[in-house]
């Protein structure tokens, strides 16, 4: 098996895939969809009205040398023309590696890994905004929040938990 389809299967199990036609036409028209990839021999009404949905969202599109069978089997489907990908990473990490089997996908694994690099930078972004805002919020003059919260730690309790004091 292609290491391209390993990736594949890892971004199936991340749950960053979308298989099928109706949930790439979804991926795509909600802009989640990273990457769209097809099988060489689907459907030719299926991979033009996919095609034709990516060229106008301006989702890139890749047609890859495996059958239906191969890119089913590696998501664990029987069968599988379209599949899309929908984080920023793993589409660049399948470009990656199927630029290394076939230097026709060189340019797009570039491209997907500049796209990759922007959207890890504007992760970074948001979550040092983050923990600014918390920090803003945080008043440094009150006491921790005690560990075991929901106990009633200054009742003392006699013999056999009686509740009377001894």
């Amino acid at each position: 098996m292609s290491s391209a389809l390993h990736v594949l299967g890892l971004s199936r199990r991340a749950g960053k895939l979308a298989i099928g036609e109706e949930a790439i036409h979804e991926a795509v028209s909600q802009h989640s969809a990273r990457l769209v990839v097809a099988a060489r021999d689907g459907a030719e009404k299926t991979l033009s009205r996919g095609e034709a949905l990516c060229r106008r969202e301006e989702v890139p599109w890749m047609a890859v040398p495996f059958s239906k069978e191969e890119l089913g089997g590696a998501v664990g489907r029987g069968v599988c023309a379209v599949m899309a990908v929908t984080d920023a990473g793993l589409a660049a990490a399948f470009a990656r590696r199927m630029a290394e089997e076939d230097l026709r996908f060189a340019a797009l694994a570039e491209e997907l890994d500049s796209r990759a690099q922007r959207a890890r930078a504007r992760q970074k972004a948001r979550q040092a905004q983050k923990r600014a805002a918390e920090k803003r919020t945080r008043k440094p003059w009150a006491a921790p929040p005690s560990p075991d919260k929901g106990r009633q730690t200054g009742k003392k309790t006699g013999p056999k938990g009686t509740g009377r004091h001894p």
